[in-house]
């Protein structure tokens, strides 16, 4: 059978004390849920604060760099409408240029054309002057020489071609001033026709003497006896084609090359075409044929 003790007066005493005490004492939770609501608020409104005045730096910097972006894309167009507008110009100075260009070399074309159309003429005239103009050449030259001693010697060289010459046929006589010991001689006559049957009867007088050409002893000259050479007068221009063409007919196998009235001619073989050389082109096309 248990027993159970009556609470005396002290024991009651204290457990009052104990409840008293009990509900005086603090509630910790309580404290400290209430001293950390503040804290929160303040952090979070610091925060904000940030927050906002990050924003607002971020705006200022991007508002900043707009602007920068704006004044160099505007640069850039500028820059860009300088360079259209100087490939523009260059573009207009090139095609003014081509067409110079073009318009001067059309000229110089024409000029060159219109030249040799002078030339040409110029050409003509100096062989009509010397249509009647003989040129000899080898000739020593006479003791004491002057023109009537030079008569003398074309007297003498129509007696050996079998043409007789008068004083009243010589229009001019004279030797040319030239390099060279012995200057060739010119002779114009007063016709085309004494020239010509002059220079044909001497042909064919080399023609019968072969190996006993025409020399200086033939004309009367004294001392050692030289071949002398007959030939037309001919121009500057002739001369130098006349030389070209005699060197091509000894590399072509030509075998005649000769002139004729100032013009110049070849032929392969005897009984073949004769034909013209004009130019130097014309040597070229043969040459190719």
């Amino acid at each position: 059978m248990s027993m159970q003790r009556t609470p005396t007066k002290d024991d009651s005493k204290s457990v009052s004390l104990r409840e008293k005490h009990a509900s005086s004492t603090p509630n910790l939770n309580e404290i400290e849920h209430s001293t950390m609501r503040p804290l929160k608020r303040k952090q979070n409104d610091d925060c904000e604060s940030m927050l906002s005045r990050m924003e607002e730096m971020l705006k200022i910097w991007q508002s900043k760099q707009e602007k920068k972006m704006e004044t160099f894309l505007c640069k850039i167009s500028d820059k860009q409408l300088e360079i259209h507008t100087s490939m523009e110009f260059i573009s207009k100075q090139y095609e003014d240029m081509k067409v110079m260009i073009e318009t001067l070399l059309e000229e110089k074309k024409e000029n060159k054309l219109y030249i040799k159309s002078l030339e040409s003429r110029i050409e003509k005239l100096e062989k009509r002057c010397r249509s009647s103009t003989m040129e000899i050449r080898n000739v020593p030259v006479l003791v004491n020489e002057t023109a009537s001693s030079l008569s003398d010697v074309i007297f003498t060289l129509g007696k050996v071609a079998q043409v007789p010459i008068e004083k009243t046929d010589i229009k001019n006589l004279f030797r040319m001033q030239s390099s060279g010991e012995n200057k060739p001689i010119i002779v114009e006559f007063t016709s085309d026709l004494v020239k010509d049957n002059l220079l044909q009867s001497i042909k064919q007088f080399n023609r019968t003497n072969k190996g006993n050409f025409l020399k200086s002893s033939d004309l009367g000259i004294p001392g050692t006896a030289k071949q002398v050479y007959v030939s037309e007068s001919l121009t500057a221009n002739a001369k130098k084609l006349f030389y070209l063409t005699r060197n091509f007919a000894k590399s072509y196998d030509y075998n005649f090359a000769w002139t004729s009235h100032g013009n110049i001619f070849v032929r392969r073989r005897q009984g073949d075409p004769a034909m013209r050389i004009g130019s130097e082109e014309d040597l070229q096309n043969l040459a190719t044929k």
